[in-house]
């Protein structure tokens, strides 16, 4: 069973007092579990409105949304945030760290929202070992580079054992070096832990390490690899 399957999502903002303005139309798009995508395209064409739909912080006008074999495009907002904290992991372009909390305590957030007390820490220093940042779980987000506060984020995004990871624009706050290492660290944690990776991202190197390559233009979805 497809892990993710998009069927003609469209979206529409109001624009004027009776216009409308066509972000999305007709995106069709499925992913395997484990598989991994980027999603190209000019700034504007809408690939974050995509993602949030996806990660059912957005809603869609038409079409529907299945992940994991569920409709989440029917979910009320209360079932959409128990979904979205069990099964989603999300990574964006800023690490959104809490500057006053430790890394480990940055990286329990999503646990403790989900009230799992049970073997969460674990889970995190195994995780925080991974990535190489076993040593600095108890600094401040302020104590560590750029490239470390982004893995950082990464290992909060995965605490939960999400079904799929949901990155937007990871490497677009990093040097090339930085960008280059973070890359490489999200391929390496795919084949180890086995997770579907959805990327939107301008970089070509980001983009060229996936599966699959998208891209988004004039509102529409179109297959490049």
């Amino acid at each position: 069973m497809p892990i993710l399957v998009l069927e003609n999502i469209g979206k529409t903002y109001p624009s004027g007092p009776n216009g409308t303005v066509e972000i999305l139309k007709g995106v069709n798009l499925v992913m395997e579990p484990s598989q991994t995508c980027a999603i190209v395209g000019p700034s504007g064409s809408g690939k974050s409105t995509l993602l949030n739909i996806v990660g059912t912080l957005d809603f869609s006008t038409t079409g529907r949304v299945l992940m994991d074999g569920q409709d989440v495009s029917m979910f009320d907002n209360a079932d959409k945030a128990v979904f979205r904290n069990r099964r989603i992991g999300f990574v964006f372009q800023l690490h959104h760290l809490l500057p006053q909390c430790s890394v480990l305590e940055n990286v329990l957030i999503p646990a403790i929202v989900n009230k799992d007390t049970g073997d969460a820490e674990k889970r995190a220093d195994a995780l925080l070992e991974t990535v190489g940042l076993g040593d600095r779980r108890n600094h401040r987000p302020g104590q560590l580079s750029g490239g470390e506060r982004q893995r950082v984020a990464v290992v909060r995004a995965m605490i939960n054992n999400p079904k799929i990871l949901l990155a937007d624009e990871p490497t677009g706050s990093l040097d090339n070096s930085g960008a280059e290492k973070l890359g490489d660290l999200m391929v390496k944690l795919n084949k180890q832990f086995g997770m579907t990776l959805l990327v939107v991202t301008h970089s070509e190197s980001l983009a060229e390490r996936m599966d699959m390559i998208y891209e988004l233009s004039s509102a529409s979805l179109t297959r490049k690899k």
